[in-house]
């Protein structure tokens, strides 16, 4: 064996050492992008989960409103239809009744891509589910469902659906891109 062998041996086994080192990072990119859809999809689910579990136990809805001081979340976490946990990516999940008797499911601290996912998914119809519509931003006033009225939101805020059509995608990322945009709130009509 002469020197050239060796050396050609060690530069051909640092080139094979490269090319797996950057497959590597690129999978380890794919594995993290999966979790994170994986962790969104759970939120969505979980979301809807909860509204569910809201109007199959509507029958409770003024005991909650008297008893919990509105929580509803609360009530179905103690009463064991619900999780104790509902965060994932680290959003802040919760479910009171408001006072227009509407109970309003927020989920807060939300990043862009998560309240784009949540603002326009489609939440069924009033009939169906019981949905009324979504707000996104800071304001949660669905008292214009309550009166009949048109429904509009206020600054930095987007309402779509009373009928629980799903918000337009461009209207949900123009409303998810402002920077009071954390929080989407979901109204349910009891």
């Amino acid at each position: 064996m002469n020197n050239s062998q060796i050396g050609r041996s060690m530069i051909e086994m640092l080139g094979v050492l490269a090319i797996i080192g950057v497959l590597s990072v690129g999978g380890l990119d794919m594995v993290s992008k999966a979790r994170r859809n994986n962790q969104m999809n759970s939120l969505v689910s979980g979301i809807s989960n909860l509204g569910a579990t809201i109007v199959q136990n509507r029958q409770y809805f003024s005991e909650v409103k008297s008893s919990y001081g509105k929580d509803y979340a609360l009530f179905l976490k103690q009463a064991g239809k619900l999780p104790d946990d509902l965060s994932q990516l680290g959003a802040l999940v919760t479910a009171k009744i408001d006072d227009n008797d509407i109970v309003v499911i927020s989920a807060a601290n939300l990043d862009r891509e998560t309240c784009l996912k949540i603002a326009s998914n489609d939440w069924g119809t009033r009939r169906s589910s019981r949905f009324v519509g979504v707000i996104v931003g800071a304001s949660a006033d669905f008292g214009c469902v309550k009166g009949g009225t048109s429904c509009t939101a206020g600054t930095n805020s987007a309402f779509s659906g009373v009928d629980g059509y799903p918000m337009p995608i461009a209207k949900a990322t123009t409303a998810c891109a402002s920077a009071t945009a954390n929080t989407v709130n979901l109204g349910y009509k009891l």
